[in-house]
């Protein structure tokens, strides 16, 4: 089984690029994290129906989905790139609701073991960086 799909990528895949190192990934990668496409791009389409409006929309014609088609592979790699962000955006979502609930119960105190007020966060901390900043000038 192993050995037919490699003969089926082999056939099918876009000539000269690489997909985990391409423009054409990253640009994907970003479509779905600044909300250029919403991760739920089907929206009650048929999945290959669905792609190809994505396809015709926004890379039929942009330079660098120059060398690459509309099949199946398109597809997939569209398919796979969605759920990896939205796994990633619902992972990031829980990280920070616990988070949240992490300094809920446990505050950061104001003064550190010996009683000593924070130098992170602190207005000295903040007028020891801008004196900085002029002294470098």
């Amino acid at each position: 089984m192993g050995s037919l799909r490699k003969i089926v990528k082999e056939n099918e895949e876009d000539e000269g690029i690489g997909w985990d190192t391409s423009a054409a990934k990253a640009y994907l990668k970003d479509c779905f994290k600044d909300g250029v496409i919403p991760v739920d791009y089907k929206q009650g389409e048929q999945s290959l129906k669905a792609v190809k409006r994505v396809w015709d929309e926004y890379y039929a014609n942009h330079v660098t989905f120059e060398r690459m088609v509309f099949n199946s592979i398109f597809q997939r790699q569209l398919q796979n790139v969605s759920k990896n962000h939205d796994s990633k955006k619902k992972r990031a979502a829980d990280d920070l609701k616990a988070f949240k609930q992490h300094r809920a119960k446990c505050p950061i105190p104001s003064n550190n073991d010996l009683g000593m007020p924070h130098w992170e966060g602190s207005e000295a901390e903040r007028l020891n960086t801008c004196w900085l900043e002029t002294e470098s000038v």
